[in-house]
């Protein structure tokens, strides 16, 4: 007899995620959804019709908890709102942010999100520079910031001990 083998962490189906998306969210007709990279969290772009994009990730099961990710959601909203250049959240049609997936391993949250228009930059220092700039304007920002959501803590525990 075989053994069932547990799974920690599945690939999901584009054409699975194009039909939730498509049924989740007020976007166009929806062109193609393509996986990026495969990490903490899956991302992938997806594409619409009116040649708009986003970007969609799909965190995996119990690596944050529905609360952690809210936080996230509003500091994002937080630093929009404040003027800062950053990706947000995009409602779905029911006004929620994050959706369970029912995956092999367990329920995984997905959102999705505004795309963010670059290229991939060679970190000189004239690059350090703005980034340095961009993180000091993030966190000036976020001076004012509070969230019904709970975190965990970024401390010595959770960044040495626990990993």
């Amino acid at each position: 007899m075989s053994e069932i083998i547990t799974v920690t962490n599945s690939m999901l189906s584009v054409d699975a995620l194009k039909r939730i998306v498509a049924s989740s969210y007020e976007l166009a007709d929806i062109l193609e959804i393509r996986f990026l990279q495969f990490g903490l969290n899956d991302t992938y772009l997806v594409k619409s019709v009116k040649l708009e994009n986003y970007i969609l990730r799909v965190y995996r099961h119990d690596w944050r908890s529905r609360s952690d990710i809210g936080y996230e959601l509003d500091a994002l909203i937080h630093l929009n709102q404040k003027g800062v250049s950053v990706s947000v959240p995009i409602p779905q049609k029911d006004g929620q942010l994050i959706k369970d997936l029912l995956a092999p391993e367990g329920t995984r949250l997905m959102v999705l999100f505004s795309y963010a228009p670059g290229q991939m930059i060679d970190y000189g220092e004239v690059q350090a520079s703005a980034y340095g700039r961009a993180v000091a304007g993030c966190h000036n920002a976020l001076q004012d910031f509070s969230s019904q959501h709970q975190r965990f803590e970024l401390d010595l525990e959770h960044l040495l001990e626990t990993p």
